[in-house]
Formats: structure tokens, C-alpha cells, sequence
């Protein structure tokens, strides 16, 4: 996908976006529209990076702090209720330490 299918994408959303306002005017837009990129973009880019953040950090052209508050802000964060790897399981459904331990005793 290009620059510009991106573009036309967002520009049908927002027309589609002002049509279901049926004249009612919008507020806060701006943050709406952020939120609403920046969490698939954050999701898209940490799997491809394999959750390491300081190379999504790179990617993004973001200070690894930053990128970290972002997914705190959306809990993409590892270790905050909410996380969830895209395509991956919560932290609570892969295996502890303990676990395994008790798996090889038997």
C-alpha cells in the first residue's frame, strides 16, 4: 500500500465520519483521529519488530520513552492489565516458571 492509498483511505473515513454527523458539529477531532491511527500503527509496528522497542523505537523515528508511554497509554504495555500481544496470548496464559517446574517434577 502507498502514501496515497493511506491518504484516500483516511479521506473516506472522515467523509463518512462527517455524513453520519448528519449536522451535528464535531469536537476534538484531531485526538479522536490520532488515537485511532496511532494504536493499529503501535500493534503493526511492534509485531513486525518482535516487541523489541527500541527497534520499533527506531522505526517510528520515537525516543524509546516515548514509544513506551504510547503503549502504556494504549496498555499494549507488557506486564499491565489490558496487554495482549496482536496475534500472540496474554501474559497470563504463557507458561511460568513455576509452571514448568511443576511440569518436568512429574
Amino acid at each position: 500500500m502507498t502514501k496515497k492509498n493511506i491518504d484516500e483511505c483516511v479521506r473516506q473515513s472522515l467523509e463518512v465520519y462527517f455524513k453520519d454527523l448528519n449536522g451535528i458539529e464535531p469536537h476534538s477531532m484531531y485526538d479522536m483521529l490520532i488515537k485511532l491511527v496511532e494504536k493499529p500503527l503501535l500493534e503493526v509496528v511492534m509485531r513486525e519488530a518482535d516487541h523489541n522497542q527500541s527497534k520499533a523505537a527506531e522505526w517510528l523515528g520515537l525516543n524509546r520513552n516515548t514509544l513506551r508511554k504510547k503503549l502504556l497509554d494504549h496498555k499494549m504495555a507488557e506486564g499491565k492489565p489490558g496487554y495482549a500481544k496482536v496475534g500472540g496470548s496474554s501474559p497470563s496464559a504463557r507458561p511460568t516458571t513455576r509452571s514448568l517446574a511443576k511440569k518436568s517434577a512429574r
